[in-house]
Formats: structure tokens, sequence, C-alpha cells
């Protein structure tokens, strides 16, 4: 069986974002299982292993500072883990990666996780302190093990932030 690929409707839709902004900017998004709709899946299907959900598309020349992710049980006991990560379809850099979160349900972020790898500004694949090169990344949930349960309707809470590194130069800086 393939891999579903789920398009949040929130997909493409331009981040409020100011090049000349030093704040930290915070983008999140709340979607329930159920609602997902995509190429091969439908709201009927669990979600399975290799399962993709595109969660939103990031701006170019922004420093990516942390991630939040919060579910409720999802898998049924079929050891569901997640990984969070932003990706062009070729580069790939991780915030979270095979999380237990959606065994039990919990909350996680990029400065607090357990029973998962956490990347962070030291890791090569890390996208925490990474910079987003241009407008073809996009933000990435894939089911890396495990299922949920047929026809969900658990929620899944994701929030990233960002901030601008045109100040800085930093684009120049990182590969």
């Amino acid at each position: 069986m393939s891999a579903d690929v789920f398009t949040l409707p929130n997909y493409a839709e331009p981040a409020l974002y100011s090049r000349s902004n030093l704040a930290p900017i915070t983008r999140s998004v709340k979607f329930a299982l159920a609602d997902l709709t995509g190429a091969a899946g439908s709201a009927a299907d669990p979600l399975e292993t290799s399962d993709v959900i595109k969660i939103f598309k990031l701006p170019p020349d922004v420093k990516l500072m942390g991630a939040q992710l919060h579910t409720n049980d999802l898998d049924s006991g079929t050891t569901l883990t997640l990984d969070l990560s932003v990706t062009n379809g070729t580069t790939t850099k991780y915030f979270f990666k095979d999380h237990v979160v959606g065994q039990a349900g919990g909350a996680a972020n990029t400065n607090y996780v357990s029973g998962s790898t956490v990347y962070d500004a030291f890791d090569t694949d890390s996208a925490v302190g990474w910079v987003v090169d241009n407008d073809n990344y996009y933000l990435k949930l894939l089911a890396s093990a495990g299922a949920t349960g047929a026809g969900s309707g658990d929620d899944i809470f994701v929030s990233v932030e960002y901030t601008s590194a045109l100040e800085s130069n930093e684009a120049a800086f990182r590969t």
C-alpha cells in the first residue's frame, strides 16, 4: 500500500511576515484527522506508516526557532510515532523524529521532549536554528511508524516559531 499525502486547506496561504521584523513570529494550525482528505487518502482512512500531512508553506529568509506539537491519543495501540520536519522534497530538517506523543497523547516542544529524538541547533539535520533559503519549504508531519484508529477525529496542534534571518545575513553562513 502506498503512502497517502494529505494537504491542509491553509497549506498555500502566505504567512504574515515582514522581512525587517526581528521579533519572533508564531504560526499555528489545529486540525482533526477525520477532516483530512488528500491525493490518495480520505477521512475514513486511518493515518498509516509513511503517510504525510503537508501543514503549511514557510516564507523564505527566516530562521526557525522552535516548534510545538500536541495530540490526543491517536494510535489505538499500534505504537504510532510522528516526525515533524521542514522539507522541500529533497532537503529535510527535523524538529522531532520518531516522537511518541501520538501513542498516548500529550504535548512536546523543542525545548523539552521525552520519548523521541529531538534535534537542536547543534545537529546537522536540525530545523532549529536553520535558515529557510527559498519559498519551496513546507512543514510536514509524517507517520514514521504505526497507525491511527480508523476514522479518528482526534485533534493535532502544531506551532512553529521563526524570525527574520536577513538582518544579520545569516543565510550566507548556513548551508
